[in-house]
C-alpha cells in the first residue's frame, strides 16, 4: 500500500470531522479536539498494527467503497494508487 493513498485516507478523516462539526473555518483546534493529535493518531493506528484485523478490514471498506468512487471523479489524483 503506497503512503499517497494513505495519506489521502488519513486526510480524508480529518476533512470528514471538519465537515461534520461546527467548525466555521479551518483551525488546528475545535473545542477539546486537537486536528493535529487527531491526524497522527489515526496514521498511529494504521501503521503500529498494519496486519490487524481492523486495520485490514477498514482498508478493503475504503478501497472497495470511496477510492473507487474517487477514481471515477478524479482520475488525475488517483490514477498511480492500487
Amino acid at each position: 500500500m503506497s503512503i499517497q493513498y494513505l495519506n489521502v485516507l488519513f486526510n480524508l478523516s480529518v476533512q470528514a470531522y471538519i465537515a461534520l462539526s461546527s467548525m466555521s473555518q479551518w483551525g488546528t483546534c475545535h473545542d477539546l479536539v486537537n486536528l493535529c493529535d487527531f491526524y497522527n493518531t489515526i496514521v498511529a493506528t494504521f501503521e503500529r498494527n498494519p496486519d490487524d484485523p481492523w486495520v485490514v478490514e477498514t482498508l478493503e471498506w475504503w478501497n472497495e467503497y470511496v477510492f473507487i468512487l474517487l477514481r471515477y471523479t478524479n482520475k488525475e489524483l488517483l490514477t498511480d494508487i492500487s
